[in-house]
């Protein structure tokens, strides 16, 4: 047999509920049982997932790290943290509050090892995408006043920023010695894995937390002190509902981008509290971080090494677009506020507008004459559609494609077209605008090579 991907591997399962609660094996952490308050030394094996048997043989300490979709969600509170009951009996109470419009009611408490800090597992009543809980347990904590940070208040799932692309790891319960299950009163009630399952389940019967109240929270808490139109809220909500749950599978590289590209050059500024929009290349490293921190992008994601060129030309169409803009800036302020070197508006409007024709013209270009002409529109509308020319650029320009449009030695009675085939870069209108430089290092690069530097694979 050959292994391909992750999911070949199943490690032979065992009848211990406990066990079942915790599904997601892979990139676990273990370290060996630490001797009095000594300091566990963490490592993760990423080679292999975590099996039942090797937690229940004991030999080690493991924990585990979350999936896409996660059935619960802990909050690790150090027992040097101004919120442990030795310091504040009153503080877990409060936390659990903040969570209630959450729908967050009933959790399980334990103590997590020898050291005495505590861990508060909250089960939910059916699985949600890991990252909205992240973001909105964060969000609703960090607003009731409470300090998230290590050796303090840890969350899990944790929200994951710049180059993590894994949430970190906790520990699983009760396998140390001095761990086990508290009361209300934090009093110890016992150590059974059966109590805790039980407790579990009936924790999570009483939670109510589902994903409309995690997109509530996210909206209610996430907008940065800007209030968003009732029509801007929900583009940003239907974008953050196709963009958060990542790669799920092959061939989603494409749309998922062209959703990254849009959310940072519409809402970018709104999300990261900044004091002007992103454009360029800001934009592009944006969408870099987005991409790379998602929900399965190292197992699904084939374009790794071309993701940056990806991302730029869908950055280049986002700038280009006519139908969308940066929120609180509209269309009527143009792009000129946008740019850097004081270049303006027009001169960007006419770059792209050429830029799109040489795209166009390339495509055509390298069919064979009898593959044009036997293509009827619809099907000359989905070979350029595929080589990621949108629908509106493609009706602007029909003189470069359509057949009642585009002359042709097959096609010598269509309507003029205007233009030289395959277009130049109009050099002289573009200095005059203030575009020189740009504009003609673009026209050497595509003069060397049309096909190539207009966005197409050979």
């Amino acid at each position: 047999m050959t292994v391909t991907r992750k999911t070949d591997f199943c490690p032979i399962p065992e009848a211990e509920p406990l066990l079942n609660l915790f599904p997601h094996r892979w990139d676990f952490i273990y370290t060996s049982h630490a001797k009095g308050m000594r300091k566990p030394n963490w490592k993760t094996e990423n080679r292999h997932p975590l099996s039942d048997r090797l937690i229940l043989q004991g030999a080690a300490l493991y924990g585990v790290r979350f999936g896409p979709d996660t059935g619960y969600a802990m909050i690790d509170i150090d027992v040097d943290s101004p919120y442990h009951p030795r310091t504040d009996e009153f503080a877990i109470r409060r936390l659990i509050d903040s969570l209630e419009p959450l729908g967050i009611h009933h959790h399980i408490t334990i103590t997590s090892s020898v050291s005495g800090g505590l861990h508060l597992y909250l089960p939910f009543p059916e699985e949600l995408p890991t990252w909205k809980v992240a973001e909105a347990l964060d969000l609703t904590i960090r607003a009731a006043g409470f300090d998230i940070r290590n050796g303090t208040l840890e969350l899990f799932p944790n929200l994951r920023t710049g180059d993590r692309l894994l949430y970190a790891a906790h520990r699983l319960p009760l396998q140390d010695p001095k761990s086990c299950i508290l009361n209300s009163d934090f009093q110890p009630i016992g150590t059974s894995s059966h109590l805790f399952v039980s407790q579990w389940h009936f924790a999570a019967g009483q939670n109510t937390i589902d994903l409309a109240t995690l997109k509530l929270a996210i909206a209610t808490h996430a907008r940065r002190q800007t209030k968003l139109s009732t029509t801007a809220h929900k583009f940003l909500c239907d974008l953050e509902c196709e963009i958060g749950p990542g790669w799920t599978g092959p061939h989603q590289t494409n749309h998922l981008l062209g959703r990254i590209a849009l959310l940072g050059y519409c809402f970018g500024h709104i999300l990261d509290d900044l004091d002007r929009p992103l454009n360029g290349e800001r934009l592009v490293d944006w969408c870099l971080e987005k991409a790379r921190s998602l929900p399965g992008f190292r197992q699904h994601c084939n374009h790794q090494t071309t993701l940056p060129r990806r991302i730029r030309e869908w950055v280049r169409s986002c700038e280009a677009s006519k139908r969308y803009f940066h929120y609180a800036i509209g269309k009527s302020s143009g792009k000129s506020d946008l740019l850097e070197d004081g270049r303006s508006a027009n001169a960007w409007n006419i770059l792209q507008e050429q830029l799109a024709q040489t795209r166009i013209g390339a495509a055509i270009e390298i069919l064979p004459g009898t593959s044009l002409a036997l293509m009827g529109i619809d099907e000359r509308v989905d070979y350029l559609r595929n080589r990621g020319i949108s629908l509106e650029t493609l009706y602007r320009h029909k003189n470069l494609w359509h057949p009642k449009f585009y002359r042709s030695p097959d096609n010598p009675e269509a309507k003029p077209r205007g233009i030289s085939f395959l277009p130049e870069i109009d050099r002289n209108r573009l200095h005059g605008a203030g575009f020189n430089t740009i504009a003609l290092q673009i026209y050497r690069d595509l003069d060397r090579n049309p096909i190539y530097d207009a966005g197409f694979e050979l």
